[in-house]
């Protein structure tokens, strides 16, 4: 009997997996860093860019379909902050990123709770600057394009701490030298959070 059972769900799951696959006009393996005994069907409900890697879901968020993540589509709106403020009465990076809900900011309407928000890792940082329909054009200048905008010509913080100094944290230029570094948390760069599918 359990064994039948089990025979039964595993066929479920096929059937489910494969009705992603064949059904979903752009699919990812795995949403966000799950790891890849996860698998998870990203479907877009909104405008797919040109070849198919952004969805525009018309409230605020766009979905790379590569990997799953979901981004605030106004890359300005999280400002420059400290990544870690010792006044603690003050707003930093992090901070920042977890203000994200529905209706903050105004534009934002996909239903999302404070917490759901956060600094991305420095290897969802850096995804957005590889592979088809990256932000970037040529001259390595990164582009308000594939529905983004408010995307600055400079370093976004991470929310990956630099292994060699604690008190560093990872870094991504979107500017001439695109690429990842790292700085002191003290300093100020550009917040652009970012959430996983629910």
């Amino acid at each position: 009997m359990i064994r039948n059972i089990r025979r039964v769900s595993c066929h479920l799951l096929a059937i489910f997996i494969i009705g992603c696959l064949l059904y979903s006009p752009a699919v990812t393996a795995y949403a966000g860093e799950l790891p890849a005994s996860h698998p998870s069907c990203v479907t877009c409900k909104g405008t797919l860019s040109p070849l198919g890697r952004w969805c525009d879901n018309k409230n605020g968020t766009v979905t790379d379909m590569t990997n799953g993540l979901i981004w605030l589509k106004d890359a300005a709106w999280g400002d420059s902050y400290l990544f870690y403020e010792i006044y603690k009465f003050r707003t930093d990076a992090v901070d920042r990123a977890a203000q994200v809900k529905n209706g903050n900011p105004a534009s934002l309407t996909d239903g999302s709770q404070e917490g759901d928000w956060g600094l991305p890792t420095i290897s969802q940082l850096a995804s957005l600057a590889v592979g088809t329909e990256a932000i970037y054009n040529s001259n390595g200048y990164s582009l308000n394009m594939y529905f983004f905008s408010g995307v600055h010509m400079a370093q976004y913080w991470s929310s990956t701490t630099y292994s060699a100094d604690a008190n560093k944290a990872q870094t991504y230029f979107f500017n001439t030298q695109f690429g990842t570094s790292y700085d002191d948390k003290t300093n100020a760069h550009y917040v652009w959070p970012v959430r996983t599918a629910k």
